[in-house]
């Protein structure tokens, strides 16, 4: 019974510091005053791993033994900042590479204009 609970407090110790770093602020961070009176707020892309293993063999001696480990990790990108004026909110995306979704929508309306164009010509 002392291994189950080796192998509950390893995953929940990492499980708790995952946490700790992706809060609520880190994907919505705090507001940024701009000398211009604008307000930016910066938008983030948290992306977390976690993994944990383990093993509960006997020894030499046929007492168990247990052995195992436990991990993550957290990626922070900005993506956008939403800048707020007194009457207009605007989203400004950063240019990121993105997936090959994102350059497939982004890429939509100028194969749109050119398909257009041609038939235009025509």
């Amino acid at each position: 019974m002392a291994e189950q609970h080796t192998i509950n407090q390893m995953i929940e110790t990492a499980i708790a510091k995952l946490k700790e770093m992706a809060q609520t602020e880190t994907v919505i961070g705090a507001p940024i005053e701009l000398a211009n009176g604008q307000t930016a707020v910066p938008v983030c892309k948290v992306s977390v791993g976690f993994g944990s293993g383990g093993s509960d063999w006997p020894n030499r001696a046929g007492t168990p033994a247990f052995g195992g480990g436990a991990g993550g990790g957290i990626t922070v990108t900005p993506i956008a900042f939403l800048v707020t004026d007194k009457d207009t909110v605007k989203l400004i995306q950063l240019d990121t590479i993105g997936s090959t979704a994102d350059n497939i929508v982004r890429a939509v309306p100028d194969v749109i204009d050119k398909v257009a164009d041609i038939f235009q010509k025509n």
